[in-house]
């Protein structure tokens, strides 16, 4: 079986007598339910009518074959389909595989106007007796799998996390292994060519999907809901826009994003880079919002239904020796808000972040320092900041590498002075190194661990941001650390 992909056509061909014994198109697909805009929103609104325009092709027998629908010049259809030897399409994919990846929190928001998660390849094997194919997303990084005992109705059994532009994959059925090659090699983002090898059934991945295809990513927060022991809420960075506050349930495994809050500002949906969060306790958030060229840093103050009450600039001095990598994190604790700096001041020493102290009373700031780990390559700083009681928080400490380079990814705690003058360092100790945990599976090591949190369960959670999958591999690890804080 050969696909001639840019010509929306398939081969049969005969290697004994050395010629084409059969042909035929691919034929066309109407897919509803699908996101057709670049436009940082994830809305599964849009229809397209698309040719397949097959890529890979794997047999599943003398009768069947399955082909992943990548798409080229006249787009793509977005999933993959299962044909009998004439041509006839036998089972279709339509919406399902790019509903997967939104649940999954793998949909490619950029790729939304052109061919979306690009179905790239497929193979097929048996093992254990049971028939599956393996289905690539080249813009998802990830591998599909589905149970295809019955190839009129395939069953969709889970994701194999892939390094960036998954193309190639094999299956060896003889040692219960599946075989990725991922293409995209991207020093400059720390994102290199690599192979993945994968054992079929239950690994680390998904630890955090999502109900009634909530569209998420870039969870670059955490906190914990007051009156609510088991659950979390994360807020969405600058890569989505508007801005929501996700609500997840801690007591399901995978946890559940079951609840989105859009934040509004003046009656309208409104975008902030919102890297903090913090639930209150009388009701309502804060969310430290993080400034970039033209935009300053913000301590914003929501009500219980997302609407902005305040917002408060960093003073002026502050302002404007902050970098672009702002605020990072933000916590309320003894009539006080907290935030976290990620990095340094121009005015500061390199190895000094800063914490701060805003009393929403009088509006009076006051700073501490942070002292920093020296990161082998590139840099240290902030990702996170948690009250775990009146005078003692804890942060995320990290450096900006991934993969093999990755370094410093920590949990460290501190005390406050209950007074203070001038801008004195905190002494840190270590609480949870987190690179092991973010080892273990043998996968792409996530660089942005960039949320904490101490649900009223004693539980603590940590998760990564996927950066929209954006230069980046694409998975969230939602990391359950037991009562460690």
């Amino acid at each position: 079986m050969v696909s001639i992909q840019e010509n929306n056509h398939f081969a049969i061909v005969s290697l004994r007598d050395r010629k084409v014994v059969r042909h035929f198109d691919a034929g066309a697909v109407t897919v509803s339910g699908v996101d057709t805009r670049d436009d940082d929103q994830i809305v599964l609104d849009g229809t397209i009518t698309a040719k397949r325009e097959p890529d890979g092709v794997a047999w599943l027998s003398d009768e069947l074959f399955a082909s992943a629908n990548e798409g080229d010049y006249e787009g793509g259809s977005r999933g993959w389909s299962i044909f009998d030897r004439n041509g006839r399409v036998v089972w279709d994919a339509g919406n399902t595989l790019e509903h997967i990846a939104v649940e999954h929190g793998l949909y490619p928001d950029k790729r939304s106007d052109a061919k979306g998660i690009e179905p790239e390849n497929v193979a097929f094997a048996r093992f254990n007796g049971v028939p599956y194919v393996f289905v690539n997303s080249e813009r998802g990084n990830f591998t599909a799998v589905y149970d295809v005992s019955n190839p009129r109705s395939p069953k969709f059994r889970q994701l194999l996390l892939t390094a960036a532009g998954p193309e190639g994959v094999v299956a060896v059925p003889s040692r219960g292994l599946v075989i990725v090659s991922s293409e995209t090699d991207d020093p400059d983002n720390n994102l290199r060519g690599a192979v993945g090898i994968y054992g079929i059934g239950h690994g680390l991945f998904p630890s955090i999907v999502s109900k009634d295809l909530i569209p998420w990513g870039t969870l670059s927060s955490l906190s914990a809901v007051p009156g609510k022991p088991s659950q979390l809420v994360a807020s969405t960075d600058a890569a989505y826009v508007p801005t929501r506050i996700l609500t997840i349930d801690t007591s399901s495994a995978p946890a559940t994003i079951f609840k989105q809050l859009t934040v509004t500002k003046d009656g309208k949906p409104v975008g902030y880079d919102a890297e903090g969060l913090v639930a209150r306790t009388g009701g309502g958030y804060w969310i430290a919002s993080e400034g970039s060229a033209g935009t300053p840093n913000l301590l914003v103050r929501l009500d219980s239904a997302g609407a902005v009450r305040q917002e408060i600039p960093l003073p002026a001095d502050i302002a404007a020796a902050v970098t672009t990598n702002g605020y990072e994190g933000v916590a309320e604790s003894g009539g006080y808000v907290w935030v976290a700096i990620q990095r340094s001041l121009k005015t500061d020493p390199q190895t000094i972040n800063r914490i701060g102290r805003y009393n929403p009373r009088t509006g009076e700031w006051s700073w501490l320092g942070y002292p920093v780990d020296t990161a082998p390559l590139g840099w240290s700083g902030l990702s996170e900041l948690v009250a775990v009681d009146g005078n003692t928080f804890a942060v995320i400490e990290r450096d900006n590498q991934r993969g093999p380079q990755a370094s410093i990814k920590k949990i460290y705690e501190f005390d406050v002075p209950a007074t203070w003058t001038g801008f004195p360092t905190v002494k840190k100790r270590l609480v949870k190194d987190l690179l092991p945990i973010l080892k273990s599976d043998h996968g792409w090591v996530q660089d942005k661990v960039e949320g904490l949190a101490v649900a009223g369960n004693g539980q603590t959670y940590a998760v990564t941001d996927n950066d929209a999958i954006d230069d980046a591999t694409g998975e969230t690890l939602f990391l359950r650390l037991g009562r460690l804080l």
